[in-house]
């Protein structure tokens, strides 16, 4: 079943264009000087984006985030919302990736709780930053998801168009492929060398 994502309505798109605007400030201040770390910033994205499931954020936060320090199996534990793993390594930056899947879920509409264990482990200046950071890659999550689902619409009026689809396999069609033999699929990894040392599918070349 192909999980419909969430795209901008009347209420939301306002909603979140004001909660942006009300952080731009603290935006611009974290540009020349922020108060947390561009991988706290990268992991926060990407608590939003395991929400909202743009594939742009995803891809693009996921690199920034390897490229400032964050590991190939923690993006993945972001992502796939392994929250029990995030306490255990590090308890205060799974307070902010749980509070922005928990903004990226329901917007402006905060759960006290989910500020307090905020802010039981960052000053009001980061908790600032941390709810910019997460306004905005909402915003950008929303934007993709809206931009796909309409080009997706347009891409069906031509059917007669060649090109635009890639086949696609699950991991279970790919493991069932793998094991019929005799002429196994050659899987190529087209990801960074950084990335490819950090995990990869036995097999696989780079």
């Amino acid at each position: 079943v192909r999980k419909v994502k969430r795209t901008f309505d009347f209420d939301n798109l306002f909603t979140l264009l004001a909660a942006v605007l009300a952080s731009s400030p603290v935006l611009l201040a974290a540009l020349l000087r922020p108060k947390t770390s561009a991988a706290l910033r990268e992991k926060v994205m990407l608590g939003a984006t395991s929400v909202t499931d743009c594939r742009y954020c995803a891809w693009g936060h996921g690199h920034w985030a390897l490229a400032n320090g964050v590991s190939l199996e923690e993006v993945n534990q972001i992502l796939g919302q392994q929250t029990e793993s995030l306490q255990a390594r590090d308890p205060a930056e799974a307070a902010a990736i749980l509070f922005a899947q928990h903004y990226a879920e329901h917007l402006e509409q905060f759960d006290p709780a989910a500020i307090d264990n905020l802010r039981s482990h960052f000053s009001e200046a980061q908790v600032a930053e941390i709810l910019a950071y997460v306004r905005t890659v909402t915003l950008g999550g929303l934007t993709g998801n809206t931009l796909d689902s309409l080009l997706g619409g347009m891409m069906g009026s031509f059917w007669w168009w060649p090109f635009g689809k890639v086949p696609e396999v699950s991991a279970g069609q790919l493991e069932a492929m793998r094991k019929q033999g005799p002429a196994l699929p050659q899987l190529v990894d087209v990801r960074t060398s950084q990335e490819w040392r950090s995990g990869h599918i036995a097999g696989a070349i780079n």
